[in-house]
């Protein structure tokens, strides 16, 4: 596709640059490979980091955390994400909270304000 292309989706839709899209794109490709072939996500470091809007102040990184706020980010209905990911999410991590740590997942301890919408 052309850069030119490229670049008016990527405002039209997400009103950031293509680069920014294409990181999205890349990580998101990561992402669905890894959850379709059921691998682990725990412990694991993604090839690709998302590169987000300037303004952001957290710090991204290849670990799980940085993936789901990409996808914040992508998430084509705002109104939504909120019932159809953040509670779903909150709830696994609550059932899960004696077998996991938050901490291998890059999730910081504000985790929650950053991930709601």
């Amino acid at each position: 596709m052309k850069n030119s292309d490229k670049a008016q989706i990527a405002k039209s839709i997400y009103g950031v640059n293509y680069q920014i899209m294409d990181s999205w794109l890349r990580c998101l490709t990561d992402l669905r490979n890894r959850c379709a072939h059921y691998s682990r996500l725990y412990y694991w470091i993604f090839p690709a980091i998302p590169k987000m809007p300037s303004g952001e102040k957290h710090v991204y990184t290849r670990r799980l955390f940085s993936q789901i706020l990409m996808l914040k980010f992508m998430y084509p209905d705002k109104e939504k994400w909120d019932d159809e990911f953040f509670k779903p999410m909150v709830k696994m991590i609550n059932k899960y909270k004696g077998d996991i740590s938050l901490k291998h997942l890059d999730f910081p301890y504000n985790w929650k304000s950053m991930v709601k919408q």
